[in-house]
């Protein structure tokens, strides 16, 4: 990730940091100027972040988006324990319309890097990096996803960056042991072989 952004962005700093527990469990954001920030509680207790207009309490197996000093949204995560299977909140419809954010806005990146490299005015550049005109979370949202469907593979990322979204895959690319198609042509199909409803 810090790779990544460093080429993309320039950014230097690493951006998944371990907040370590303190006695009161507060987590402070009323001081955060980032446009969206990721809280995810991996422990067995519940947190409190601490914001702009009062407070939220961050459940466990719980991610917070805070936006600027506010909480915008918690999403929560559940484990089974009788069987080990996987659950999320995060219904097929929420995880189509981030998937489908994050292709537009690729396409959005693509379509700028094309105007800069056929302008007469930049002619002279010998780079001209369009996603730098746009503040992107790209990564850290494909991370999250990846977290909130126990996607240890990394299918997520194959979709999207080796499969353009689906938009490259075609019948036979990927099979199970059983040499069946596993269809990861949209992001419907991709959720639903992610949360076991596709065998």
């Amino acid at each position: 990730m810090i790779r990544f952004n460093k080429s993309h962005y320039g950014y230097e700093e690493e951006f998944i940091h371990r907040y370590s527990c303190n006695e009161e469990r507060v987590i402070d954001v009323t001081e955060n100027w980032t446009d969206y920030l990721y809280i995810i509680n991996n422990s067995d207790h519940e947190w409190v972040i601490k914001e702009q207009n009062g407070a939220s309490f961050l459940d466990k197996r719980t991610l917070g988006i805070v936006r600027f000093q506010q909480v915008e949204k918690m999403i929560h995560r559940v484990l089974h324990d009788s069987v080990g299977e996987f659950s999320t909140n995060l219904s097929k419809e929420e995880f189509v319309e981030i998937v489908n954010r994050l292709r537009d806005s690729s396409d959005l990146v693509g379509k700028v890097n094309e105007l800069f490299r056929n302008s007469r005015d930049n002619v002279e550049c010998d780079f001209c990096n369009g996603a730098a005109l746009q503040i992107s979370h790209e990564s850290t949202v494909v991370f999250l996803l990846r977290k909130l469907l126990n996607d240890a593979v990394e299918n997520i990322d194959y979709f999207i960056y080796e499969l353009d979204y689906g938009r490259k895959y075609e019948s036979g690319m990927i099979t199970d042991e059983n040499e069946k198609d596993i269809d990861f042509s949209t992001a419907e199909k991709l959720y639903d072989y992610l949360t076991g409803e596709v065998k």
